[in-house]
């Protein structure tokens, strides 16, 4: 091999490990549908206290979406979509600026709104009236 191809190597390494892992899980996932299945592990939160945590429903998200079922899959965790259009466009404006960061470089504000964010939709989907029993997950 020759020598830029060892420093793709060395400077990816992590990188490239994550993603495979990632698409290990994601064809697991579509071949496991997590209704029928209990590998998948339970919401410890819920099970203890009977209401959903951001992330209920995160695995049926991913199992529809994989499956095409977009309507299904945000209705068992919008909150997925919220986080990927974030990182997405976070991705995107780096690898068009000329100030290259990490793309997990994230600020102490954007950290402070979005833990607000997620407090408030953690608060909203566990209340019992229309329209935010809508976001409970199927």
């Amino acid at each position: 091999m020759n020598n830029k191809k060892i420093n793709f190597l060395k400077k990816y390494k992590f990188f490239l490990i994550i993603l495979f892992s990632v698409i290990i899980f994601l064809i697991f996932i579509f071949f496991s549908n997590p209704d029928n299945i209990y590998f998948f592990p339970v919401c410890w939160f819920y099970k203890l206290t009977h209401y959903y945590c951001p992330f209920c429903g995160s695995t049926r998200a991913i199992y529809h979406l994989l499956h095409l079922d977009i309507l299904k899959s945000i209705k068992s965790n919008i909150l997925l979509y919220i986080i990927a259009v974030y990182f997405s466009f976070k991705f995107i404006i780096n690898n068009f600026s000329k100030n290259k960061n990490n793309i997990f470089d994230i600020k102490p504000l954007t950290l402070i709104i979005f833990m607000i964010l997620l407090i408030a939709y953690w608060i909203i989907r566990n209340l019992p009236y229309y329209p935010f029993n809508l976001l409970i997950p199927e």
